[in-house]
């Protein structure tokens, strides 16, 4: 009991003190003068970015706007208020407002003009947000995370080698690299499978290393190669793995990341890192034995970025040996090195290979832009057969002006990182806003909303979410020709893909070069098309290819979400039509460009996803993860008119996705988007064929089996505590004075009773609204109401609170059967079920022994707190291992997010019925049990025999403990061991086949009135045995018979079963009483076999023809 108040006294301290706070930063924030929001929980609480994606769809239903405060109050709001709301928030708020949370003060800006004061006028005042950059410093500080006079140093010892010097070798090896890329493409013709998003990233992660390491690789060199001896995975697995993964970091302490044991993803995350840091290790002693070996430390202009740092090492290091006193000078040390390296890493290929390859897509998609590029580049190389070399640079690079607007205009639309964060410091300082000065208090977060920015419609025109790469162009009208065309400055402020002022990305210029140098090598001879799927019209795939340009998600950076495998391919390289090739045939030229999706990560949602969150936690493998599915795995929900297929283009189930504005498909196509297309039939969405991977019945088997133990886990909590109470009844009865026996009786049954009503409800729900969400509300309810067990205070509020308890715990065993129908075929259901069917009989077992030794040896309330406590961690877990798995609800799913993102309402399933009402559809699926209780024999005939089997099975839980009190004089926590014989029963019943039953001796023996103590250990392993036999084979011939409509048909079988475990624990102690446990277990046993005989006969030959019979049955 003291230990509950002192819980509930730190929580509410916690909450007062998150109040108080509030209202002092609202005051704060009301003080700076502009508009103010506020938001009850900071975006950085780790609650509320675990659970955030899970609670704000809930949040913002609430009325009046109450759950208004969400839509800005989460890590990468800012890209999906850009791609959801075309920039609502500061549509409604202003181009600049302040956001106070408990935590901090936050100031969002989308103001060209505030923005250059915080980056480029005045930016000493505004530094860097320090935990922001230190999620980079875990293999050593680098030039992102320093500041001050550490960054000026980091500066000066890094960004030398970035000059045009090296840049020249930038050119020319990513040139080499896309044409060996593009000759790939044809060599492999007839496989016709090629991932873009890797291709691009290997090609520029290759272009890094040769010039910034010194390390030259081949376009798909031989795997082998990329893994040295002593390693398990090459660099390139480690580094992607490490930026993809990199916010664990932040939720995971760095002690857990010690621990020998853990999740698969933080282990891989951590293998990976230390891994990386091993490649780092190796590669700077590696330039340290060649500059040894050459004789020679000083650095010069030719140096790359790893040789020049370790010479500046290396210097420091000698002159440290020939003084005792360490001079400061522009070096860095062996951590800072390697910290550098890997943020270059970073810096130097990912972001890098994204924009190219959104421009790659952009490109295909709108082949008039594409033309006016190639334009460009045939004027300027075509005629240039070394264009391509070292002297080349400096004279071409200048003159591809368009190949530079098509990437502004990339990183305009869709920027490499979405936020950039700063802070007014330790002193407060003054921001122009809205043209007068505004005081802003120290410590005060000030972020520039750079993708709302990069298309603000004041700044770029109305066609600001279009992509039109002219706009970057101006030229003379006196004069004509390319040559007179000049790139545009963009407006101060307002376009900041590599930031501004002193603190510019160092590697802008390396960006710039490799981008132009791979369009350059790509259109000089070839162009880029789009591949129509069959049946499309060339215009239409156009359109579809811009559709998944919109379609994506911002993690650390943005990423298009699954466009690059529809219908297996979306574009593809083609040789220009100008070129002297004998080749005729368009559709020979081709080569489709197809991907398996890759990973920035769904989670990460930068956690404002609860789901991605603990999936980093609990290593969960997910079917939504993009990169968890292979080319030939993914596919596409079916879109059947008329008999003839078509394919809905990225309907993957239940992947939460940040569209782009809908505006770039209008303005880039000069049409409609698909929205408004002609209205046509219904279309329905199904899954595309048996071999979807979207189906949960083709989940991998390692997840299906997650869930199996998870549903399972779930099952136990209720029967667990159902039992528990059996050895403290007394205890119970003493302290809530209550008297009579069969109110103590009660206690106990009056939780099984509850299973009676919940089923009703929650099984149908289950197939209205989906498995995982009813089974994650129900936990919760139960968890409350069984901690009110134990803070109950009379006998009234007990058996209250066990009954809503048991109401709340009862949907697990009415769901769980469902769960496993959905995941299994009915050929492999049978070990599922039978793990199942042990959790609610085994619950029964274990609780009495827990239950008694927990009364012995604390108090019965501590029966409630470590039940709760257990429910809280299997809802931990459970809560994101599980994923939805009812197909009608995912369905439903995938068609209402194809129609909020076409604006196709012609789209239907299988399982919509227009005419129907919510009011109608709760009706029906409420009322369902009833009418197959009503209506099916096979349920009538198994609820009876079921009801048997549950009713004598608490009849045996209620009375066992008093028989090892009562007759063998056993202590309460001793007496509840004896169940262990109940539990031993329960698994060897699942594990065996029912004819060994028939084989199990009964010993005739005469009635003696204290028989030897194993005598009736035996007798309760064989009861258990049969018991679970019974429910195994009822359980699964309910969910083979009823696939769809089993949660309902559990439902309507466990009214009885349910009514009997209450029931019968209640003429217990009288019929033990008039006949004694002998004759009163043999007449039991008699009632059993006549009604357990017949029921399998009769099944067994009519049991077809009712089947047939049934609208409900499957088949």
């Amino acid at each position: 009991m003291s230990s509950t108040i002192v819980i509930v006294f730190l929580c509410a301290s916690y909450a007062l003190y998150s109040l108080l706070c509030l209202i002092r930063n609202i005051r704060i924030a009301k003080t700076i003068g502009i508009p103010v929001v506020w938001s009850p929980i900071s975006p950085f609480n780790p609650f509320w970015i675990i659970f955030n994606k899970r609670l704000s769809p809930i949040i913002q239903r609430l009325p009046l706007s109450l759950g208004s405060w969400t839509q800005h109050d989460a890590l990468n709001w800012t890209w999906v208020d850009r791609a959801h709301g075309d920039s609502q928030v500061h549509e409604k708020l202003g181009d600049t407002f302040a956001h106070a949370t408990p935590r901090e003060i936050e100031i969002h800006t989308r103001d060209p003009a505030v923005a250059d004061e915080v980056l480029r006028k005045r930016a000493n005042e505004f530094p860097k947000i320090s935990h922001y950059a230190k999620l980079l410093d875990f293999l050593g500080t680098s030039l992102v995370s320093s500041d001050g006079e550490d960054w000026v140093r980091h500066r000066k010892a890094t960004v030398s080698t970035l000059s045009d010097r090296n840049n020249r070798r930038v050119w020319t090896e990513t040139v080499r690299q896309t044409q060996q890329m593009i000759q790939h493409y044809f060599s492999v013709s007839s496989g016709r499978i090629i991932d873009p998003v890797e291709d691009v990233r290997e090609v520029y992660l290759h272009v890094f290393t040769g010039v910034c390491f010194g390390v030259k690789y081949d376009f798909r060199q031989a795997a082998e190669k990329y893994i040295p001896e002593g390693h398990s995975r090459s660099y390139k697995d480690c580094l992607h793995t490490s930026l993809k993964d990199l916010l664990i970091l932040r939720l995971v302490p760095k002690w857990i990341l010690d621990l020998p044991v853990l999740p698969h993803r933080i282990s891989n995350f951590r293998d990976s890192a230390r891994e990386m840091r091993q490649y780092l290790d190796e590669m700077i002693a590696s330039s340290k034995e060649e500059l040894e070996e050459k004789g020679t430390r000083r650095r010069t202009q030719t140096d790359n970025l790893l040789s020049f740092m370790v010479k500046s090492n290396g210097e420091i290091e000698a002159e440290n040996a020939s003084s005792e006193v360490s001079l400061k000078r522009n070096c860095l040390t062996e951590s800072e090195i390697r910290g550098n390296l890997f943020t270059y890493s970073l810096g130097g290929h990912e972001s890098s290979a994204h924009t190219l390859t959104f421009a790659l897509y952009l490109l295909a998609a709108l082949p008039k832009e594409q033309e006016w590029l190639a334009a460009e580049i045939t004027s300027v190389l075509g005629q240039k057969t070394d264009w391509q070399s070292e002297e080349s640079f400096m004279e071409m690079f200048p003159r591809l002006k368009r190949c530079q607007a098509v990437m502004n205009e990339t990183l305009r639309l869709f920027p490499s990182v979405t936020v950039l964060p700063k802070c007014t410091g330790s002193e407060s300082t003054t921001l122009p806003v809205s043209g007068s000065d505004r005081h802003i208090p120290p410590s005060v977060n000030v972020y520039v909303n750079m993708p709302s920015i990069q298309i603000h419609k004041p700044v770029w025109g109305p066609d600001a979410t279009s992509f039109r790469p002219s706009r970057w162009i101006t030229s003379s009208q006196s004069l004509a020709g390319l040559e007179n065309e000049q790139l545009r400055a963009p407006p101060e402020g307002a376009f900041l893909p590599w930031s501004d002022g002193k603190r510019i990305c160092p590697g802008k210029r390396f960006s710039q070069v490799g981008f132009v140098a791979a369009l350059a090598a790509i259109l000089l001879k070839h162009r880029i098309e789009v591949v129509p799927d069959a049946g499309e019209s060339m215009d239409d795939a156009r359109k579809r290819t811009l559709r998944v340009v919109n379609n994506t998600y911002a993690v650390m950076t943005v990423h298009i979400i699954h466009g690059f495998d529809l219908n297996s391919r979306c574009f593809g390289f083609c040789k220009d039509d100008g070129d002297d090739s004998d080749d005729t045939d368009d559709e020979e030229d081709m080569l489709p460009l197809t991907t398996k999706l890759t990973f920035l990560h769904k989670t990460l949602y930068v956690f404002v996803s609860i789901k991605c969150c603990i999936l980093i936690v609990l290593g969960q493998e997910n079917p939504e993860d993009p990169e968890q599915l292979k080319p030939e795995e993914t596919s596409h929900a079916s879109m059947k008119q008329e008999g003839n297929e078509a394919v809905v283009e990225h309907a993957r189930s239940s992947v939460e996705v940040f569209s782009a504005p809908p505006e770039l498909d209008r303005h880039s196509t000069g049409e409609d988007s698909v929205a408004a297309e002609d209205k046509q039939e219904p279309i329905l969405i199904t899954w595309n064929g048996p071999n979807d991977p979207r189906s949960p019945k083709n989940w991998p088997s390692k997840k299906k089996w997650a869930a199996v133990f998870c549903v399972s886990f779930y099952t136990l909590l209720s029967p667990v505590s159902s039992s528990m109470v059996a050895p403290a009844l007394e205890a119970i009865a003493h302290d809530l004075t209550i008297p009579s026996a069969f109110e103590q009786i009660l206690v106990l049954s009056i939780f099984v009773l509850a299973y009676a009503l919940g089923p009703l409800i929650w099984g149908p729900l289950s197939e209205l609204y989906g498995r995982i969400i009813i089974l994650q509300l129900t936990t919760l309810l139960y968890m409350a109401f069984n901690l009110g067990c134990g803070l109950a205070t009379t006998k009234g509020q007990l058996i209250a609170f066990r009954f809503l308890g048991g109401f709340g715990g009862s949907a697990p065993m009415a769901v769980g059967g469902a769960v496993f129908a959905d995941l299994f075929n009915a050929e492999e259901r049978g070990r599922a079920i039978s793990i199942y069917s042990l959790a609610p009989l085994l619950g029964p077992a274990i609780g009495p022994i827990a239950g008694g030794f927990i009364t012995q040896e604390t108090t019965w309330r501590w029966i409630f707190y470590s039940t709760t406590i257990f429910a809280g961690l299997v809802q931990g877990i459970g809560l994101f291992v599980l994923q939805e798995t009812c197909a009608p609800v995912l369905l439903v799913r995938i068609k209402n997010r194809l129609v909020k993102e076409t604006g196709n309402t012609a789209l239907r399933t299988e399982f919509d019925n227009p005419d129907r009402t919510v009011i109608r559809a709760l009706a029906g699926a409420l009322t369902r049990p009833f009418r197959l209780f009503g209506t099916q024999v096979i349920i009538q005939a198994l609820a009876v025999y079921m009801m048997y089997l549950y009713g004598i099975m608490y009849l045996v839980l209620s009375t066992f403990s008093a028989l090892w009190t009562t007759r063998y004089g056993e202590s309460t926590g001793i007496s509840g061991l004896n169940y262990i014989s109940l539990g031993l029963g329960f698994f060897l019943g699942a594990q065996t086949c029912a004819r060994f039953q028939d084989r199990v001796y009964i010993a005739l023996k005469k009635r003696y009135y204290k028989a030897h103590w194993i005598l009736p250990n035996l007798g309760a392993v064989l009861f258990s045995a049969g018991v679970i036999v019974g429910f195994q084979g009822i359980q699964a011939f309910l969910v083979d018979t009823y696939t769809r409509y089993a949660a309902s048909a559990i439902g309507s079988v466990m009214v009885l079963r349910s009514v009997a475990g209450f029931g019968f624990p209640l003429f217990a102690p009288a019929l033990y009483h008039r006949l004694d446990y002998g004759w009163g277990n043999t007449l039991l046993a008699l009632i059993a076999v006549g009604i357990g005989l017949p029921g399998p006969i009769l099944l067994w030959v009519f049991g077809e023809r009712l089947r047939k019979r049934s609208q409900f049955a499957a088949g």
